[in-house]
């Protein structure tokens, strides 16, 4: 295999996802790896050069290592979307790390929304496995 490209969905804050990113960013020469949000795309291209220079990476096209991609992982056209948007961009996808979730801090009187909680759950996971799945370079596949 000449590259691994790794997709970790719930990666564009300061939490778990970004220290997966991290770590896959670093794991070897030739690693990519993609960052996912519900951000906006410029916003996620910004959080994906932050990481590349904390790494030591630079900004131009052959140096960087992190990119960024946007999607609802609750919505299973977005979440094809960001799957072909990797594959388009980088010829197939290697690693899928499913890290995305949510969590809402309220006073317990308030509540939540379960019914918005409960979408970001088991589906999201299964999705975004399923479309990427067919794009694995492994011969696992």
């Amino acid at each position: 295999m000449s590259s691994v490209v790794s997709l970790v969905t719930g990666s564009s804050s300061r939490g778990i996802g970004r220290g997966i990113v991290k770590s896959l960013a670093t794991l070897r020469p030739d690693s990519t790896v993609v960052i996912h949000g519900l951000e906006d795309a410029g916003e996620l291209d910004r959080v994906a050069l932050e990481i590349n220079s904390e790494l030591g990476f630079g900004s131009g096209s052959s140096e960087r290592r992190v990119y960024g991609v946007t999607g609802d992982v609750r919505k299973e056209d977005a979440c094809r979307g960001m799957v072909d948007e990797v594959r388009d961009r980088f010829g197939g996808l290697d690693v899928l790390v499913n890290n995305a979730g949510c969590q809402y801090v309220s006073p317990i009187q308030v509540g939540i929304d379960l019914d918005r909680h409960a979408a970001a759950r088991p589906d999201a996971l299964t999705r975004a496995t399923r479309f990427a799945r067919p794009l694995s370079r492994s011969p696992a596949g």
